[in-house]
């Protein structure tokens, strides 16, 4: 089966046919267009879903497709949630810093694998700094009802922004967190902490969560801008 608009576009597709009851639509990490369709349903039948849904399809792979940095003098850089402009200065001394609306640059080469070296190394600084410091307000909050200092770990996951594994008190979040706005790392360390009382998504788990995050719904659906494949 083809899907004429998916092909005019030149988005990578698969069909698959299922035992579910309506045509599904899904965007898997790297923007690939997943199609579940009924046994029973036609191929016009699908193309019209599609058509149909194209502009959500098109916003979806955006966020999901990883952006092919250059990293050079104008290019923009997201750092908690804000934009800034990245400007490449040539200088032997090599560092990152924030200025108003700009990022600056210094390095020693324009060779695009040393610049990104660069801001990794800042970035790591960046994210060990900024998550340690909302951590620690997030446990304050939280302290009269967990029985010890979670661990934290910071790694770099494929699907998630984070996870909690309560029988090893031990709290893990995606450095790419660092790319937004700080409320939104704040929901989501309260959200993995709160998993060390609530393993699981039941009611008493987000009257808990919502007792420190009231807006827990505004939050998690702001989550959704965003892109654990931002480089």
């Amino acid at each position: 089966m083809k899907i004429k608009i998916l092909d005019n576009h030149k988005i990578d597709y698969t069909i698959r046919r299922s035992k579910r009851n309506k045509i599904t639509i899904k965007i898997n990490p790297i923007g690939k267009v997943n199609i579940l369709v009924p046994r029973i349903v036609s191929a016009s039948d699908v193309n019209q879903v599609v058509e149909k849904n194209i502009d959500w399809i098109k916003k979806t792979r955006e966020k999901v497709i990883p952006l092919e940095r250059k990293f050079i003098t104008g290019e923009d850089y997201l750092f908690l949630g804000k934009k800034y402009q990245i400007e490449v200065i040539i200088s032997k001394y090599e560092k990152v810093y924030i200025m108003n609306d700009k990022l600056f640059l210094y390095t020693s080469s324009d060779d695009l694998n040393h610049k990104k070296r660069i801001i990794e190394n800042w970035i790591k600084d960046m994210v060990e700094m900024t998550f340690s410091e909302i951590f620690n307000k997030c446990f304050q909050e939280m302290e009269p009802y967990l029985k010890s200092y979670p661990k934290l770990l910071v790694k770099r996951y494929r699907s998630r922004w984070g996870c909690c594994y309560p029988t090893r008190n031990t709290i893990i979040l995606n450095d790419k967190l660092i790319h937004l706005p700080v409320y939104l790392i704040r929901y989501v360390i309260m959200h993995e902490m709160s998993h060390l009382l609530f393993p699981s998504h039941n009611q008493d788990f987000h009257r808990f969560l919502q007792s420190f995050i009231p807006n827990e719904l505004e939050c998690r659906r702001d989550l959704r801008k965003y892109s654990v494949y931002y480089e």
